[in-house]
């Protein structure tokens, strides 16, 4: 390390004064981290600032989620994903029921009657798809409770 590095590393660092010639002294607590490239591990207050921040974005996030959850907003993921699972396992059912319950139907008729028919059984197994809900866990209860009582 020469002269000219040691001033580089040095530049950000306050000077505790001046010696008898005009330049800059250091003290040896302030000036052996940056001329070694230590990290230092006390956090200045604009780090401080910034995670202070950091934390009350986070707090307004989450207070954000919260709230629509409360307002019904938001399902669980459990919820949503046992929804398209079922929803996925009905329209793979459709589907694979198609030969079997079309085949009487679809039999002496010309290949544009058929493409109709084929195309509108698709289409309807696809919109069924499309309109599934997914109900929350609530939801099943309020249904439970209506349809028992």
């Amino acid at each position: 390390m020469n002269h000219r590095t040691v001033a580089r590393r040095l530049a950000r660092v306050e000077p505790a004064g001046k010696n008898e010639h005009g330049a800059p002294v250091y003290l040896l607590v302030d000036a052996v981290r940056p001329i070694l490239k230590i990290e230092d591990d006390r956090a200045p207050a604009a780090d401080l600032n910034a995670e202070r921040t950091r934390l009350t974005k986070a707090q307004a996030d989450k207070a954000e989620l919260e709230l629509a959850l409360r307002r019904g907003e938001l399902l669980p993921a459990e919820d949503v994903v046992a929804g398209w699972e079922a929803a996925i396992v009905r329209f793979r059912s459709l589907m694979m029921a198609m030969p079997t319950s079309l085949a009487d139907e679809l039999s002496g008729l010309n290949v544009e009657a058929t493409r109709i028919i084929l195309s509108d059984r698709i289409r309807e197994a696809l919109e069924e798809l499309a309109n599934t809900e997914v109900a929350s866990d609530e939801d099943d209860l309020d249904e439970e409770t209506t349809s028992s009582g």
